[in-house]
């Protein structure tokens, strides 16, 4: 209500920001680490606009979150993998090949964005170049004769060493997205997200704080490198969000994102895979199975709303353990399809899909 009635720049400055820090500040009995707030960092915030992350991918053109985030890069990186390794307009649900190439972009995909992404404001992310098309061609080509582990991140155009240490990551439960069209046919694609269910469990002035600082690195130092994603003053932790956008001839056709942690960019790549070259419906695109790669282990979804089109045994390899477990996708997708929108919700979360006059 407060929010409504004196808009945003209270919730920085006015009675909003005092009560959010008379309230963190009785945190402090029962956080001994916790150092507390003060007027200075809720003023002090801004709210950056930053150019979107777009590349020409499955001949459309795709826009997403650019750095800090990881995942959009990832999700480009990971179809411009794909379409290098596989003759995708040979592709089907059904075809174990396109599957099995699929888990291995995904892997060398996170071993780059992983490696590379933090806040820009501390230094430039090479995520052109980590695009360029001859850097993209010259790892698919060693990703299809390597074992399915683990790489090292590539170097891509403009770098000749690698000046970060290597941390481990974890990955996030607490994220939402949603997608809206209005009537004039603007397009709203938001993920949020507290990092872990229920951020740090703590309830301050009704709202939920956040532990996003755990996107940080835990080591800012590794090797006797700095940690590409260290914690730094005033900068933003990486994320794995991806709200994305895709276009043809210069009109939006398709809007999507999801929750999933580290495991976002894995899940819209196959979403959009099977709506962009396998032509599934929205629903059938957001409801048919996920694979993930989770370094040398692949999961492959357990009970998914749509059976496997293939047999599991097609995706086992020797060299890529597969395991069955549940995958937490919650993709909200609106799509146009002979100039009208469809939506669709993910029907593994109590998401869904509302046209309201």
């Amino acid at each position: 209500m407060a929010l409504a009635r004196d808009g945003g720049p209270d919730f920085y400055r006015g009675a909003l920001a005092r009560q959010i820090l008379r309230e963190m500040a009785a945190l402090q009995t029962g956080e001994p680490e916790f150092r507390g707030w003060s007027e200075t960092d809720l003023a002090s915030y801004a709210v950056l606009r930053r150019q979107p992350l777009c590349s020409l991918q499955l001949k459309h053109r795709i826009c997403t979150m650019p750095p800090p985030s990881s995942g959009g890069l990832a999700l480009l990186q990971t179809l411009a993998l794909l379409n290098q390794a596989t003759d995708l307009s040979l592709a089907s649900a059904a075809d174990a090949q396109t599957w099995r190439h699929l888990a291995r972009a995904q892997i060398w995909a996170d071993a780059d964005r992983l490696y590379w992404v933090h806040d820009p404001l501390d230094s430039t992310v090479p995520a052109a170049a980590l695009l360029d098309p001859a850097y993209i061609r010259s790892r698919a080509r060693t990703m299809r004769t390597t074992p399915a582990t683990p790489p090292t991140p590539g170097l891509p155009p403009g770098m000749d060493r690698y000046p970060y240490g290597r941390p481990d990551h974890s990955r996030e439960q607490g994220t939402t997205h949603i997608t809206i069209v209005d009537e004039f046919g603007n397009i709203a694609s938001c993920t949020s997200s507290v990092e872990t269910v229920f951020g740090s469990r703590h309830l301050v002035a009704g709202m939920v704080m956040n532990n996003q600082l755990t996107d940080f690195a835990f080591e800012p130092t590794i090797g006797g490198r700095p940690v590409a994603n260290r914690r730094l003053p005033g900068r933003r932790p990486m994320s794995s969000m991806a709200p994305t956008l895709v276009f043809s001839n210069g009109r939006p056709v398709l809007a999507l994102g999801s929750p999933g942690g580290r495991s976002i960019p894995h899940l819209l790549s196959r979403v959009l895979l099977a709506s962009l070259i396998w032509n599934e419906s929205p629903q059938q695109s957001v409801g048919l199975p996920h694979l993930s790669s989770r370094g040398q282990r692949l999961v492959l979804e357990q009970d998914p709303p749509i059976p496997w089109p293939l047999p599991l045994d097609q995706l086992q390899t020797s060299d890529q353990p597969a395991r069955q477990q549940r995958v937490g996708s919650g993709t909200a997708l609106v799509q146009r399809i002979n100039g009208r929108w469809h939506g669709a919700a993910d029907p593994r979360r109590e998401g869904t899909a509302l046209a309201l006059p």
